[in-house]
Formats: C-alpha cells, structure tokens, sequence
C-alpha cells in the first residue's frame, strides 16, 4: 500500500495525471471484479450446462495465470464456440507455437515416451518445484494418466460437457493441451471443435 501511494505521489509530482487516472481506474476496476464479477461470473458459468468447469478452473477468472502478459487481465464474459483445431495457438517457454510442434504431440505422433516425459518434467518443475525421486515417479504416474485419457478420447471422442477445452479471444490454448494434441493427431487441423471462449479486459 506505502509504494503505491509513493508512485501516486510521484505521477502527481511529474505532472502525470493521465497516467494517475488510469491507475485508479484499474485499480477501481479490479477490485470491483474480485469483489463482485468474479464469483457471479463463475457460478454462472458452473451452471451453464453447455460445458463443464471445475472448481480449479476459477484460476482462469483471475487473469493472471501465465506470466509475460498473455493472461493479465480478468475475464469479463465468455462463450461456447467451433473453432479448427489449427487456428488454436498454444503459449509455451515464452513464445506462441503450434501444436504439432509439442513434446506431447511428437509422443502421440512417434510413441516416444522420452518426449511426453520431458514435457511433464518441465510443466511439474516449474509449477510445483519437484526434483529427483518424487520428480521421476511424478512423470511416470502423469504418463499413466495421459495414456488413459488417449483411449478414452479414441473410443468415445471430445464432449465439451464433460470438460471444456478453454481458449481466450485471441484463440490462445489456456486449458486443455493435452487433450487437443490428441485430437489433431485423429483429426488434423481442419477438424472443428467446441470450445469455452473466455474474453479479457483491455485495461
């Protein structure tokens, strides 16, 4: 609280005040959206029976899941849309690449599990800070998992009612890679499919 009153002082001091003003906007707004649209946003959302969300995935209604201002800001309304699997964009280590060219994907595509493997170490590095033993037995269970939720998907297909594939207005993946890496490996990149489209604030 002292340092953002210390960078109002500043702006006021420099003369800024446009700069002064839209801070206290997005500071107004923001509070405002965790105080009330953010939680009439989500239960609206848990009862909207066009798809499934879980509790988990209130992470998304933050805006600030991943870091280098792909996601930073809150949601402001959704919707259940058809997209390609191709125009679907997917942010990883920084950058915006396509599907085809993930470790999950080349897993599906060559079988080789060395791929999906170093995939998940990074993912479980990175969000949950695991080394050695419990790293390794990590990877192995997750592999388990994903090679079940391939047959699953193989034998009875992608049902948005049973857990949406989440993507913003831009058509960033925000949820749901694993799932869509092996749908474009059934059906290839014109094949359509639907999604929860959630849409940012531009502050």
């Amino acid at each position: 609280m002292k340092e953002k009153f210390l960078k109002a002082k500043q702006l006021i001091q420099d003369g800024n005040y446009k700069e002064l003003l839209r801070k206290t906007v997005k500071c107004f707004v923001g509070k405002f959206y965790n105080i009330y649209v953010r939680e009439l946003l989500f239960k609206k959302m848990q009862k909207d029976s066009r798809f499934r969300v879980g509790d988990s995935w209130l992470q998304y209604l933050d805006g600030n899941l991943l870091k280098g201002g792909i996601i930073n800001r809150p949601v402001w309304k959704y919707e259940v849309d058809k997209l390609k699997i191709g125009d679907i964009k997917y942010f990883y280590c920084g950058e915006l690449v396509p599907l085809s060219s993930t470790l999950v994907y080349d897993y599906l595509v060559t079988g080789n599990e060395e791929s999906y493997k170093m995939h998940a170490r990074v993912r479980f590095k990175n969000a949950l800070h695991l080394t050695g033993e419990v790293l390794s037995s990590r990877v192995n269970e997750d592999l388990a998992r994903f090679k079940n939720t391939v047959n699953i998907i193989t034998n009875k297909g992608y049902d948005i009612r049973s857990g949406a594939i989440i993507v913003n207005q831009d058509n960033t993946l925000l949820d749901g890679v694993h799932r869509l890496c092996i749908l474009l490996n059934l059906f290839g990149p014109e094949h359509e499919i639907s999604v929860l489209r959630i849409y940012y604030i531009n502050l």
